[in-house]
């Protein structure tokens, strides 16, 4: 094992001063320090620009003592510093290089838009001054190792001074130290718990052995304290060593809870072969038997064991399975039953043929390791405010305890605990977006009335003590939360589909199209990345391969794309409907896109994504106001209960002006885009939508389903406006096609396979 700790020029480390004193200060100047132009993001040549200030060896690496001076010039402390220096120094070896440097502007990025917002960076310098204040907590035990090994006073421990310390751990006499005997004496010295007490442990006990206290061991830890090979380990020495060893136990929570959350190692083909019995893609019936055979007590429900099992089994962390189960459990009963399976699979089958196919399967993956990566960059954070509450260190909260992690927000301490509070301490301190925080507030104040007391405190302690054994175990409560974070999903997503942009850039997409790198993108090149998108080779785009060829626009920015290019209609795009983007985006008709050309035609996509992300964030709220039972989803009495409400002359039929006049004033639509979104519901022109057309609108929105999901509402939204925007190019189609053909037939080896 290897600690390397600069140290000649540090101050004493002072553990028991408060560590979160000028905390809030430090975050706010350093966020302003580093956010040059003063839009309130933090780019990440921002970000790295602040490594480099402090690099002032010029070695582009940042060693201890550089950090250090840079972190305290921008206003942090010692401690704290000393610290986070160790938190980031990821490989161990006494200095943050380059690649450290973006990975930790990446765990700093939890929505990865290359940018961090003020939450962001707050939370994560928020967590990391939480973590120096539980390390304090056992700065006064960890000080009275040192003086009681150090007989002398000399301020400095030798050798055999070192060993003194290990020989009391030693209670057997063995001569060596096992992770029993060293986590007994570590907790009855400091007080730590024993979980950090055993990770502690392993990370001393290099070698991995069942004990630690080998010849070579013992010297190998002296050395790791020895920082300036002189002999002996003054006091600095050994509190900065063990400030380190501390970073790397709270750096393995942060292992430990994205390994729980991030669905890793699963093969998706072997789940995928094992259902689809004929080949053909996963059929209703093939996914209902796989259900039935999880159902080991044959009470037509899976409970969460039953549930998780085979998940866990195909290579779904344990965290992630749960968060599964929660996200299907639609009813929230505590079990699934058919109409909640049967539901799911209408959801993975996105183009309603009845087959569930593996781009599908690899798409609803997709989605919800989004969902659970947020989930996982929450998790330690929200576990580190918990060990703080934690004031005896056995991981498990009372309620005493557990009230104290509700009403930290609660700044005024008048036992009052206001939304705003709330949702500004949470999304600060936990990554967890405003929204979202105040989404979970709305949970826990049971009876709604904007603020949580004391007659709540109970309801709140009896939701989190899940087996109702009168304690809050931090496992419970991160069960607590994963269910809590899966009620307001819906939100969650809502933000991500609003989210249409995503890393778009504009000028890599130019530069991977402008094949040969002639600064124009000529009708070859544009053909040749046809043949590249449409991955089976049919001649035609299907939506997966579409939204493949654009990772950096989000699932919802893709969908809308892919009806934007499918002039008619059929599901597919075409070459001649794919070719049309070029003769859209070259303006001056010269048969080649400029680089301008380009980025003013994504310029007016990027503008389209704007209008269409305020649509569906309007639209969405009219399918709150349809879905009359709250059960997150819209059958066919429910939508026809609807439009007799709008229907003012009760003939059972709903006028194109009144359906334009609720689109104008209630959803928001611009009125020129409402008239022709009516024209579209009004298939045969007649001014007036009546009960067949109704149900034909609900058999297209629900894609033959027996009710309307909002997934279903929002595709026909995107599909709808896709429509809109691709009737201003569908007059070229015909155009497109003639004289498409006529340089294919003139370039037949234009394009490869």
């Amino acid at each position: 094992m290897k600690i390397l700790i600069s140290i000649c020029t540090f101050l004493v480390l002072a553990i028991c001063r408060d560590a979160l004193a000028g905390v809030d200060q430090f975050r706010d100047d350093s966020f302003s320090l580093m956010d040059s132009d003063g839009n309130k993001l933090i780019t990440k040549d921002e970000f790295l620009s602040f490594f480099r200030k402090m690099d002032y060896s010029g070695d582009t690496k940042v060693n201890a003592s550089e950090f250090i001076r840079g972190y305290e010039e921008a206003g942090a402390d010692y401690s704290d510093s000393l610290y986070t220096f160790f938190r980031f120094d990821y490989t161990h070896d006494n200095e943050i290089d380059k690649a450290e440097q973006a990975q930790i502007f990446a765990v700093m990025d939890v929505d990865k838009d290359e940018a961090l917002n003020y939450v962001e960076y707050a939370s994560s310098v928020n967590t990391l001054g939480t973590q120096v204040k539980l390390m304090q907590r056992i700065g006064a035990g960890v000080e009275r190792i040192f003086d009681s090994a150090d007989k002398k006073q000399t301020g400095f421990l030798t050798a055999d001074d070192m060993l003194s310390i290990l020989a009391k751990a030693d209670t057997d006499d063995s001569g060596r130290i096992s992770e029993e005997e060293f986590v007994s004496n570590w907790r009855n010295v400091t007080g730590d718990n024993a979980d950090r007490s055993t990770r502690l442990f392993k990370i001393i006990n290099y070698n991995a052995t069942t004990d630690f206290g080998s010849d070579e061991e013992k010297k190998g830890l002296f050395e790791a304290f020895d920082y300036s090979h002189d002999g002996v380990v003054t006091r600095v020495e050994f509190l900065n060593a063990m400030t380190a060893i501390f970073a790397r136990v709270m750096d393995s929570y942060d292992t430990d809870a994205f390994t729980q959350l991030a669905p890793s190692n699963i093969n998706l083909t072997v789940i995928f072969v094992s259902m689809d019995s004929n080949g053909d893609g996963i059929s209703l019936e093939e996914y209902m038997n796989a259900g039935k055979q999880e159902d080991l007590d044959g009470d037509g429900y899976l409970n969460y064991t039953e549930f998780m099992t085979p998940q866990i089994r195909s290579g779904i962390a344990p965290k992630a399975s749960l968060f599964s189960f929660f996200h299907t459990d639609l009813d929230h009963s505590g079990s699934i039953d058919e109409h909640e399976i049967r539901t799911s699979y209408h959801v993975m089958d996105r183009n309603s043929d009845k087959k569930v196919t593996l781009a599908e399967l690899e798409f609803s993956l997709l989605s919800f390791k989004y969902l659970t990566n947020l989930a996982a960059a929450a998790a330690p954070r929200i576990l580190a405010m918990l060990a703080i509450a934690d004031q005896n260190g056995d991981d498990i909260l009372n309620g005493v305890e557990t009230w104290a992690v509700v009403m930290a927000a609660d700044k005024n301490a008048d036992g009052v605990l206001a939304k705003d509070e709330f949702a500004k301490y949470w999304s600060t301190n936990s990554g967890l977006s405003e929204r979202v925080s105040q989404d979970l507030f709305d949970i826990f104040d049971g009876n709604r009335d904007g603020a949580i007391e004391e007659p709540e405190r109970a309801a709140i302690y009896q939701m989190l003590d899940y087996d109702h054994d009168g304690f809050v175990s931090f496992d419970e409560f991160m069960n607590a939360m994963l269910y809590s974070f899966e009620l307001i999903t819906t939100k969650i997503s809502e933000e991500i589909r609003n989210n249409m942009r995503s890393k778009f850039d504009i000028n890599t997409n130019f530069v991977l199209l402008d094949m040969d790198n002639s600064g124009y993108i000529e009708i070859q090149e544009y053909e040749k990345a046809f043949v590249y998108v449409d991955a089976n080779h049919d001649g035609s785009i299907e939506y997966y391969e579409s939204a493949k060829s654009l990772p950096s626009i989000s699932p919802n920015g893709a969908t809308y794309l892919f009806y934007l290019n499918d002039h008619n209609g059929d599901g597919k795009i075409t070459r001649d409907e794919y070719i049309i983007g070029f003769e859209y985006s070259d303006l001056d008709d010269d048969n080649r896109m400029s680089k301008q050309e380009h980025e003013k035609v994504w310029q007016s996509l990027l503008y389209q994504f704007g209008e269409v992300s305020m649509a569906l964030d309007r639209f969405e709220k009219l399918f709150a106001v349809v879905d009359a039972n709250k059960d997150n989803f819209i059958d066919e009495k429910e939508l026809t209960a609807f439009a007799s409400r709008l229907d003012t002359n009760d003939d059972r039929a709903l006028t194109t002006d009144e359906l334009r006049n609720v689109m104008v004033s209630q959803v928001g639509v611009a009125e020129e885009r409402a008239d022709i979104l009516v024209k579209m519901y009004d298939t045969n022109s007649d001014g007036k939508i009546d009960a067949s057309e109704q149900k034909t609108v609900f058999d297209s929105v629900s894609k033959g389903k027996d009710m309307i999901t909002m997934d279903d509402f929002t595709d026909d939204i995107l599909k709808k406006y896709g429509q809109i925007f691709g009737l201003l190019d569908y007059k070229k189609l015909e155009d497109t096609k003639k004289k498409h053909g006529a340089w294919m037939k003139a370039h037949p080896d234009a394009v490869v396979g």
